[in-house]
């Protein structure tokens, strides 16, 4: 066996270590990525959250990691976040150089197999990933596969993005309960769908949806939702296509009638 292929299992532990080394410049800021909190951990190794806490507390215990409870990039509430001290770096950084020169196995998903060095990696991938996630995908037997991989990272994006919208669908849903939305209301939402990066064409149809399942509530107020709606639409002095769509489609819904 090849030297640079002797080390091919690593630890979660490992894992953490080089997940964490990517985000070293975050120790002393206020606010800090989702990506060093449990679950930014756990999806950023590829484990299950619920192994989180214990490997966590035990590199605690083993002074390579701190805990802080601070602000998180598009968290309401502060979080348990995670960060290498200067021995966990130190190891991480060891652990980082050894990693990038391993040789591994490569695979296109057919049965082409070739051997590359991990830090040759990224010029296959179209997305970047860290070298915690390659070796999270690396098989027992040293197998990395790449189409494999990124059906992987793609169901991972639509779950993150299902996951965005069910948020966002419950905040406009809460917002629309009484059938208006306040400044205050539309200032927050306009927020949340940046940090969660909802479109304008996903909010007007999640809009209608609502409409649509809490209609019976908003049959005595039914003037007063297109009223609000319509003032938004002419916020930017013109109505598009799809506000316009949305404005028939609450007449109709409420059988307003224009004067």
């Amino acid at each position: 066996m090849n030297k640079n292929q002797v080390r091919l299992r690593f630890t979660i532990e490992d894992r953490i270590l080089l997940h964490l080394l990517d985000f070293i410049k975050w120790r002393d800021e206020i606010e800090v990525p989702p990506n060093i909190t449990q679950h930014g951990i756990s999806y950023g190794v590829g484990i299950k959250k619920k192994h989180v806490p214990r490997s966590l507390k035990v590199m605690i215990e083993k002074n390579l990691i701190s805990e802080r409870t601070t602000h998180v990039t598009g968290k309401t509430q502060r979080m348990k976040t995670y960060f290498l001290t200067i021995k966990g770096e130190e190891k991480a950084r060891r652990l980082r150089s050894h990693v990038k020169d391993i040789k591994i196995k490569v695979s296109d998903g057919t049965t082409n197999i070739k051997e590359m060095v991990i830090k040759d990696l990224g010029d296959l991938l179209k997305d970047s990933y860290s070298l915690a996630e390659v070796l999270s995908h690396i098989s027992s037997d040293g197998i990395f596969d790449i189409e494999k991989v990124k059906k992987m990272r793609e169901e991972e994006k639509k779950e993150t993005k299902r996951n965005d919208l069910e948020i966002y669908k419950q905040a406009l849903t809460q917002v629309w309960k009484d059938g208006r939305m306040t400044s205050d209301e539309r200032d927050i939402l306009h927020i949340l769908r940046e940090c969660l990066n909802v479109s304008e064409r996903e909010h007007l149809a999640l809009e209608e949806e609502i409409f649509d399942s809490v209609g019976k509530t908003l049959d005595k107020k039914a003037m007063e939702v297109y009223k609000v709606a319509l003032e938004q639409a002419l916020e930017d002095g013109k109505i598009t296509k799809d506000e316009r769509a949305i404005l028939e489609k609450i007449k109709k819904r409420f059988k307003i009638r224009e004067e």
